[in-house]
């Protein structure tokens, strides 16, 4: 079975928004207003609300039932965030015109949601916050964006990968010397960088070497072939998750 629409504006849907903290000093009136754009929908267990990269249409909250938010990798992986129950809501704002999911939403149990549209969300907010406080929100997303970036590395990748991720990092915008890039970092760092212990990273950096990807790091600096470091990223790595990774700097 589909996802069912319900109803639209309902006279309990401006008590359930208030859930929602940057809605909840709201007047009366702003929440019969936004209320009126607000869809009710049924989910069946195991059906999917939205997945990640596609656009940000709307935010939303648990009326009824339980919706799992998630993260997959291409071979099917999953590593579930959190379960949203009742009064428990997932408010990413849209505020870009290109604004993606950064995660999977599937219904736990048969379920009830309210969907909030992103137009009509990212419109109330510019409205009572101006655009001094729609940047500061624009600031905290990106920093969730970047921790959901970290969270996929810990979970799904391997820690070789993560290091190398880290170098190719680290040597964007340097410069690049016969082939060569310096990146200044020691092992300790690098290990912190990538949530391991030094004596695993000092173990797969000699794994690397022997591949030539890195040259020498017997001081506080890695040097790097980078153009053998990219060619290695991108030959371990489906070209989904080469996106996810950030990959997106020019080779030099």
């Amino acid at each position: 079975m589909g996802i069912q629409l319900i109803d639209k504006g309902t006279p309990d849907i401006p008590e359930d928004l208030r859930c929602l903290p940057c809605l909840s000093l709201l007047k009366d009136e702003d929440f019969s207003d936004i209320a009126e754009s607000v869809e009710i929908r049924r989910l069946c267990k195991h059906e999917i609300l939205f997945l990640e990269s596609e656009p940000l249409k709307s935010t939303f909250i648990v009326k009824a039932g339980s919706v799992k938010i998630y993260k997959t990798t291409g071979s099917g992986k999953e590593l579930i965030i959190k379960i949203l129950w009742p009064g428990d809501y997932y408010c990413y704002p849209p505020l870009k015109d290109d604004s993606a999911n950064i995660l999977n939403a599937m219904a736990f149990t048969d379920s009830t949601v309210l969907l909030i549209p992103s137009d009509k969300f990212k419109a109330l907010l510019n409205t009572k916050v101006g655009d001094v406080g729609l940047n500061i929100v624009a600031g905290l997303c990106e920093k969730i964006s970047i921790l959901s970036d970290k969270l996929d590395d810990i979970a799904f990748k391997s820690v070789q990968e993560r290091i190398l991720k880290t170098l190719y990092a680290l040597s964007d915008g340097l410069p690049v010397i016969d082939g060569t890039v310096t990146v200044s970092i020691n092992h300790q760092e690098l290990a912190a960088l990538v949530g391991t212990a030094r004596e695993v990273v000092s173990r797969i950096v000699g794994s690397l070497k022997e591949k030539k990807i890195i040259l020498d790091s017997r001081t506080k600096n890695f040097k790097i072939n980078k153009k053998t470091l990219l060619k290695y990223i991108k030959s371990a790595s489906p070209p989904q998750a080469q996106a996810c990774c950030g990959i997106r700097g020019k080779t030099k």
